[in-house]
């Protein structure tokens, strides 16, 4: 069972009945409500995250939008605001450009690469045969 309380973006509780289910889910919610120090907060760390989310270290709550593109040194190409939104990775070049939400339409990355579009491949062996 998935529940996606307040204080807690995703818990998931698993048992062999839905009765173990959501008690295993609500001791998962209780944890995360009273995390480990006492203090009703959590110390969230992204992991690798870069969509914003982020888990706590210390009770292992995974928490959604608990970080800004600007925390995690996040910016868009264009206009150089903090985003989560999109990011292209260069594997090559080795490197990671993000573009915020009002700039992804008009400069989202092409992909040129047919290893990348098996489908265009396929189609342009398939008119070079017929040629």
């Amino acid at each position: 069972m998935e529940v996606y309380p307040p204080g807690a973006a995703f818990i998931r509780g698993e048992g062999t009945t839905p009765q173990e289910c959501e008690e295993s889910a609500w001791a998962k919610y209780q944890h995360a409500l009273n995390c480990s120090d006492g203090s009703g907060s959590h110390d969230w760390e992204a992991r690798g995250y870069r969509n914003g989310a982020g888990f706590c270290s210390r009770c292992g709550t995974f928490g959604s939008q608990v970080f800004t593109g600007e925390q995690l040194g996040q910016f868009c190409r264009i206009c150089g605001t903090g985003t989560t939104y999109h990011w292209d990775t260069d594997k090559t070049a080795g490197t990671t450009t993000f573009l915020c939400e009002k700039h992804y339409k008009t400069h989202k990355p092409t992909c040129h690469s047919s290893h990348n579009r098996p489908l265009a491949q396929l189609l342009a062996e398939l008119l070079d045969e017929d040629s």
